[in-house]
């Protein structure tokens, strides 16, 4: 890498595409050169950091500095760590999948107790949204989190025996979900924080096979799939050209045809029932003969 000629290099591989590509007619060369430009743009950064900067400057992160707005005033200020050369996202991919499967499936999660609000409120009537107006924002779409903890508390405190149907149930089981979600919440922003920082930690402690293995992922593996997708686009791009072809001509010669003889009869007969003078009816005689050419 230190030893590439980064201007050059970019040819070189150009040529083995387009060397490539001569055996696929189908599929244009020119199409492939620009997503290797487009890739070769970001790559050749990082490879001027690193002819630059030591190979080591692979194992680095920056701090992430952003601009925050406190009491009027814009501040920047760091929140986390950026990979200096490898992006966060392609090492937690890489060597997290776990973590970043369960954060995920709580988010999923989370997800889904939202759409259960929503079952909920549209399984009360309006005469129960009434009742319970202070449980609910201005729009009766949405609970309003404090207020249903209140009311909850108070119907425990009551221990009533409920059932299914009655709205005191159903605070109770939105009050259960905003426990929940709180919970999963609070979870998924501490496994988030911990998962950057040993995040942080896999990037500054890699060994070298390692940056190249994520270097591969990064530089070819959007390439490769990019490329790998032209014959699936070209076949799109052609079954659409098909379609549109199938209705330009969807009507055919023989429709066409049929068509007009019919229209033929049609005028002839009409013709046949007009009345009028003789000049009007030798005109009307050659038209019928006119239109049956």
């Amino acid at each position: 890498m230190e030893d590439i000629n980064i201007s050059n290099e970019e040819n070189v591989l150009s040529n083995q595409i387009f060397d490539r590509f001569k055996k696929i007619p189908l599929l244009d060369k020119y199409q492939a050169y620009q997503l290797l430009d487009n890739e070769w743009n970001k790559i050749s950064i990082d490879l001027e950091i690193i002819q630059t900067e030591g190979f080591e400057a692979t194992k680095k992160v920056d701090p992430n500095m952003v601009i925050k707005k406190k009491k009027g005033i814009e501040k920047e200020v760091q929140e986390g760590w950026v990979g200096h050369v490898i992006p966060f996202e392609i090492v937690q991919n890489r060597f997290f999948k776990g973590e970043l499967e369960q954060i995920e499936q709580k988010a999923t999660r989370i997800s889904s107790i939202n759409s259960e609000y929503t079952d909920i409120i549209e399984s009360l009537s309006e005469e129960d949204k009434e009742g319970i107006k202070d449980l609910l924002n201005d729009t009766d779409d949405a609970f309003v989190p404090k207020e249903v903890a209140k009311k909850a508390k108070k119907i425990r405190a009551q221990k009533l025996k409920l059932t299914e149907n009655m709205t005191e149930y159903k605070i109770i089981k939105v009050d259960d979900l905003q426990k929940e979600e709180k919970q999963l919440r609070k979870e998924i922003k501490e496994e988030n924080i911990k998962l950057h920082i040993e995040t942080k930690k896999k990037i500054e402690s890699l060994t070298d096979d390692e940056v190249r293995e994520l270097l591969e992922i990064k530089w070819i593996n959007p390439l490769v799939d990019q490329i790998a997708k032209m014959p699936e686009e070209l076949i799109r791009t052609f079954s659409k050209q098909i379609q549109v072809l199938e209705e330009k001509y969807k009507i055919t010669f023989l429709d066409v045809m049929t068509q007009t003889k019919e229209y033929q009869e049609k005028i002839s007969s009409i013709i046949d029932e007009l009345d009028g003078n003789k000049f009007d009816m030798e005109g009307l005689e050659e038209f019928k003969k006119l239109i049956k050419e």
